[in-house]
């Protein structure tokens, strides 16, 4: 049992049969001294009851734990700061015991009323707003509520039935060749170089922004992704395209891509002013991996080599990138077209392939 402060508040710290407990005592050490006093008489007579004081915890309380718990094992912690922000703004007056499916679905609920209210979401398709957004919040309240399951804060996780949206990824998008043209054309000079970089390798925004000098080899040709999303190195070669951008890049600076000796916070102002002047309308820079994906495949590269370019853990991921284009498809059909019909409505091939490859088809009739 101890005492502490912290924010000009004292807190006891105590355990009751295995379970560590927080809590807030007052201003003063007085105070703290006589509220800890008071919880060991209670535990040493047995009359203080952890079930009773677990209905008094306020979402609140859990959430500063959960992302301290966040912060220091989860990659994603920065993601789970961003959903908690909107998660504290609906549950921050209910205590963990108030929680139920049905006010998490009204949660659900407001959150898509507030996405679709926003200016850039206005006048599309539902479908078209991207409700991944509140699924990895849903996700990071079920598991704020596993770990408080764990932590014997709560009893169960009302988030377990509850439904995520679907998601109908109805704005990724495949650029063509004229339109990479345009966009290169109409980028600033630091983007540019940026976007070149994620057309021809692939790599995600934030690898490209955190890219150093260390990861890139010129003389072997290659860039090796540290700090990645699964959390395994990946290494990428570098094409002639990428290696004009790295050869003509300056070096002042640890970071290959830096304002000021730091990494670029944000290039989401210049990509939509560039995207605005080539005259693509909308698109995301992760689209941008997303033709690097495609580009590989109509080019007949395999799926596996696509997977280890991106970094994905299962050919199932990097299989959503590979979506077969209007004239990919139409290559296809067209494919076809060396077998000729002769006037009885017979497909015959034409004198232009090898015996071997003639072919007669009777239609059904």
């Amino acid at each position: 049992m101890a005492l502490f402060r912290k924010n000009g508040n004292w807190y006891i710290d105590y355990r009751c049969d295995g379970v560590r407990i927080r809590e807030k005592a007052g201003s003063s050490k007085k105070d703290a001294e006589n509220a800890l006093a008071m919880r060991k008489a209670a535990i040493l007579q047995g009359k203080f009851d952890i079930k009773a004081r677990r209905k008094r915890i306020q979402f609140k309380e859990l959430a500063n734990k959960y992302l301290e718990y966040s912060k220091a094992t989860k990659r994603s912690h920065r993601r789970d700061g961003t959903s908690m922000k909107h998660l504290l703004q609906f549950f921050a007056g209910y205590r963990l015991n108030q929680i139920n499916p049905h006010i998490i679905e009204q949660y659900k609920i407001e959150r898509r009323r507030e996405i679709m209210s926003l200016d850039k979401y206005r006048g599309r398709d539902s479908r078209d707003v991207p409700m991944a957004t509140i699924n990895r919040e849903l996700a990071c309240l079920s598991h704020m509520f596993n770990m408080a399951i764990k932590w014997e804060k709560a009893e169960h996780n009302p988030a377990k039935g509850v439904k995520f949206f679907k998601e109908e990824n109805l704005t990724q998008r495949l650029l063509t060749n004229d339109q990479i043209t345009a966009l290169l054309a109409n980028c600033t000079d630091y983007l540019k170089g940026i976007v070149t970089i994620a057309l021809n390798t692939g790599m995600r925004l934030g690898e490209i922004l955190n890219l150093t000098w260390g990861q890139v080899d010129l003389g072997q040709g290659y860039i090796t992704v540290i700090k990645t999303k699964s959390g395994k190195q990946r290494k990428i070669p570098i094409n002639r395209a990428a290696y004009d951008v790295l050869k003509n890049q300056h070096r002042d600076s640890i970071f290959v891509f830096n304002q000021d000796g730091k990494p670029f916070g944000s290039v989401k102002k210049g990509f939509k002013a560039a995207l605005r002047r080539s005259g693509i309308g909308y698109c995301r820079f992760h689209d941008l991996r997303h033709t690097f994906a495609t580009r590989l495949v109509l080019a007949n590269v395999s799926l596996p080599v696509v997977k280890e370019l991106l970094g994905h853990a299962s050919i199932e991921t990097t299989m959503r990138y590979a979506h077969p284009t209007p004239e990919s498809k139409r290559s296809a059909v067209d494919m076809l077209d060396w077998q000729k019909t002769d006037l009885d409505g017979h497909f015959m091939d034409t004198k232009e392939f090898p015996a071997e490859r003639q072919l007669v088809v009777t239609p059904c009739k």
